[in-house]
């Protein structure tokens, strides 16, 4: 039996072009392959190339090689009595409705405002749209984790959900934040360099679009500083429900008490870096707001140097998310970096060069859930971030040459999985402390936009094409060319994930609610088997492919989660592809 797993959104003119012809057993001589149009004409052949046993699929494959066909067209892949879903070739027009569907997550997932039926780009807008939720959202802080603070009650109103709950975190707002502010900075280097024309407007209509709606996130976060007392100016961790609200419910109809969450080290450096980020990107368009965040990044870092130690421990009792971190030295090395980057003020170039992650780009590092995580970056190891922010501001001289060296360095490890892969991702399986099993890890399609993410700056400091190709691959993965054969985003492609994990959008099981709009990244295969649905399907860790390891359903949220991160990663990696072709 054969399958043949494509890019179901489509392939650019010019670039890659690859598809994967996978078996359930070994078939060692090459295939002929023909790629026909949408009546049948038969427009391009070719061969096979044999790869062999792939490891994370436990799938025998070859891969169908037709980069070098560049006729506009939709189109379909034939091989081996069997045929792809179809495909277009050169339909620029679908990845700028994918942009727009992408940004308008954000939108969708605003606390506190009406969302409004004619701001809404895709999906079911007249069940889509809804009145505010908490809307004001009062909330008084908790006294746990032996917190000796004020006791305050603020307004927080605004933000965005965190995912399919109704939290609101400062951690996971800070790497969200860094990614969409970095891809503005990102872009603005790679243009200097006379990078694409072709996609200028759209990428530059995205960034625009993108620093309108995180000023809605800053100023929210703005409201979680503690406001007096010995931890003035910390930040508080999060803000929900005092308890976990079921799948179907709406914003506007949660009645719960809402509680503050102690303030740590870790969601003050957040802010800070993030509002220090801020300062930065907004400084040309609106500078008295963008001295305003500096303000803040300053007084929220030296809140952070003065209360080092203020650690988040695992506790999800109330109806949050933990984002435990036991250890900041990388959000305070962050922190440093994205002020320092701001300001050219000695005393963070200080602090950044007395950090032990100084020009580093860590890879396969240690969190809670493995010793070798198979990424660089995500809201609980900061590192890389504050670095890569400061090779966008150096201009040369030895450190620069360093980081350079790094950044290559990790991106030729992450370049390494991706060409020993038969479906073309930047990610592979790691050691899950959970169950002891060699899997995907949790949000596991994140990781592969954030390491293609990293590919997208060796291409920018080597202009070395196998490292765009690796990442349009990576791209193709997620839009379908991958073992399960579906698209991991909402909306694009024949065969695509339905059901994010979220509150509202849970039109599965309840008709009077919307399912997802277009655009939503779901996080994919996962080994850990986290919730209930999953441990339901009773998966056997030594049998299932790791790369199989995933279940689309409302209830799934351990490989049908969405998240405001997850969608920026997404979303960084899509204009960085654009802006490069």
């Amino acid at each position: 039996m054969s399958m043949i797993a494509v890019n179901q959104t489509g392939y650019f003119i010019g670039h890659v072009k690859r598809a994967t012809l996978a078996f359930d057993s070994e078939v060692k001589d090459e295939i002929k392959f023909i790629l026909v149009d949408d009546k049948d004409n038969i427009c391009y052949t070719g061969t096979t190339k044999v790869k062999g046993f792939d490891e994370d699929s436990k799938d025998y494959v070859h891969i169908i090689d037709f980069s070098d066909f560049d006729d506009a067209g939709v189109y379909k892949i034939k091989a081996d009595n069997g045929e792809s879903f179809t495909f277009a070739i050169g339909d620029n027009d679908k990845y700028y409705n994918l942009v727009r569907d992408a940004i308008n997550y954000y939108y969708l997932n605003r606390s506190g405002v009406d969302i409004e039926e004619d701001k809404i780009t895709s999906g079911d807008k007249k069940k889509l749209a809804r009145p505010a939720g908490h809307k004001p959202d009062i909330a008084s802080v908790k006294r746990v984790w032996n917190y000796d603070g004020p006791d305050e009650t603020l307004d927080v109103t605004g933000g965005w959900y965190d995912a399919g709950d109704h939290g609101k975190y400062a951690v996971n707002a800070g790497v969200t934040l860094w990614s969409l502010f970095n891809v503005c900075e990102l872009i603005k280097k790679l243009d200097a360099i006379g990078h694409s024309e072709k996609n200028k407007k759209v990428v530059n209509d995205a960034l625009s679009d993108i620093l309108s709606e995180c000023r809605f996130e800053l100023d929210f976060l703005e409201k979680m500083l503690v406001t007096n007392g010995k931890y003035k100016d910390m930040v508080y961790s999060r803000v929900h429900g005092i308890r976990w609200s079921n799948i179907g419910t709406a914003p506007y109809e949660e009645d719960m008490e809402r509680i503050l969450m102690p303030p740590t080290t870790a969601a003050t450096l957040n802010v800070s870096a993030a509002f220090a980020h801020g300062a930065r990107v907004y400084k040309e368009s609106e500078s008295e707001y963008s001295s305003h965040l500096l303000d803040i990044a300053k007084k929220t870092y030296q809140a952070a140097k003065e209360h080092p130690n203020h650690l988040a421990p695992v506790d999800s009792r109330f109806g949050g998310g933990s984002y435990d971190d036991d250890d900041v030295r990388d959000e305070f090395y962050w922190a440093a970096a994205e002020l320092y980057c701001s300001t050219g003020e000695q005393r963070y170039l200080d602090d950044v060069k007395a950090s032990d992650y100084y020009l580093g780009i860590p890879f396969r590092y240690v969190n809670s859930e493995s010793p070798e995580v198979c990424g660089s970056y995500d809201w609980g190891m900061m590192a890389t971030c504050g670095s890569l922010s400061i090779l966008l501001n150096m201009e040369s001289g030895e450190d620069y040459e360093k980081l350079k060296s790094n950044v290559i360095k990790t991106a030729d490890s992450i370049y390494a999985i991706y060409e020993s892969q038969g479906y073309g991702q930047a990610v592979t399986t790691e050691f899950l402390n959970i169950n002891r099993f060699r899997g995907y890890a949790w949000g596991s399609n994140s990781y592969a936009c954030d390491n293609a993410y990293i590919m997208i700056y060796a291409y920018y400091l080597t202009n070395d094409g196998k490292y765009l190709e690796a990442v349009i691959e990576t791209l193709d993965y997620l839009l379908g060319r991958n073992p399960l054969n579906n698209s991991y985003i909402t909306g694009y492609g024949t065969k695509t994930s339905k059901y994010p994990h979220h509150r509202f959008w849970s039109g599965q099981i309840r008709d009077d609610r919307p399912v997802a709009p277009d655009g939503v990244m779901v996080g994919g295969p996962n080994g850990g088997m986290q919730c209930a649905f999953v441990k339901d399907l009773k998966w056997n860790l030594k049998e299932m492919a790791p790369a199989k390891m995933y279940a689309d359903n409302v209830d799934a949220y351990s490989t049908n989660e969405c998240t405001i991160n997850w969608n920026a990663a997404f979303l960084t990696m899509l204009l960085g592809i654009l802006e490069c072709i």
